[in-house]
């Protein structure tokens, strides 16, 4: 019994030792590989995050980019970064990344969830973080395309 009480200590409180990034927080600087294997780096020049970690998520951020996904990344000095941690190998392996590499956009992917663990997310939902030199300046979330398509839309960061 006690050992059962200890492991679920434990697990609580590994659970709580990662915590979401908040506002004024500094973002460690990321290296990803991109669905193609290429490096995907979240560097201090990089002013807004487009963050997924479920399917739902995933699908949202594809419709609201279209076909135009990294020309309107790069106008916004953004990224997209996914955390697919959570996937069964044989899934992500064989449906999801294949998927992935049709998308009109970059994806930098956490397979581990290591260097994703602190972004703050949602189910089924993007989380839309914008940085100042990797600093948050805001946390916002988009549970349709509509709203997503309007953070996307906009035409300067902090509006």
């Amino acid at each position: 019994m006690k050992k059962l009480l200890y492991a679920g200590l434990f697990a609580v409180s590994a659970a709580l030792a990662v915590q979401a990034a908040e506002i004024g927080q500094l973002l460690p600087a990321m290296q990803l590989n991109d669905q193609f294997g290429r490096p995907h780096v979240l560097a201090p020049a990089t002013k807004r995050i487009y963050f997924t970690h479920d399917m739902a998520g995933g699908k949202l951020l594809k419709a609201a980019l279209g076909d135009k996904g990294q020309a309107l990344l790069d106008a916004q000095q953004a990224v997209a970064i996914t955390d697919v941690s959570g996937m069964p190998s044989m899934i992500r392996n064989m449906m999801a990344m294949p998927a992935m590499k049709k998308r009109s956009y970059r994806i930098g992917i956490d397979e581990s969830g290591k260097q994703a663990a602190g972004l703050p997310r949602q189910p089924d939902q993007v989380t839309v973080i914008d940085l100042d030199q990797l600093k948050i300046t805001a946390v916002k979330f988009a549970a349709d395309e509509k709203s997503l398509k309007a953070l996307v839309q906009e035409e300067k960061l902090g509006q």
